[in-house]
C-alpha cells in the first residue's frame, strides 16, 4: 500500500499490549472513497472491524 498516494503507519503500545494500524490518504479522495465503499468486505476478509476519518 505504501506510495505516493497512501502510507502505512504501524505503532506498538507494550504498555497497553495493543497494536494499531492507520492508513493515511493525503491528497486522493477516490481511494479513500474506494476503500469505504469496500469497508463491507475488507472487514469480514480481517475479522474486525476499522474506524475511518476525514479531515
Amino acid at each position: 500500500m505504501n506510495s505516493k498516494h497512501a502510507y502505512i503507519s504501524l505503532t506498538i503500545n507494550s504498555n497497553t499490549k495493543s497494536v494499531t494500524s492507520q492508513i493515511y490518504i493525503p491528497d486522493n479522495k477516490d481511494l479513500f472513497d474506494y476503500l469505504y465503499e469496500q469497508k463491507e468486505e475488507i472487514e469480514k476478509e480481517m475479522s474486525c472491524s476499522f474506524k475511518y476519518q476525514t479531515k
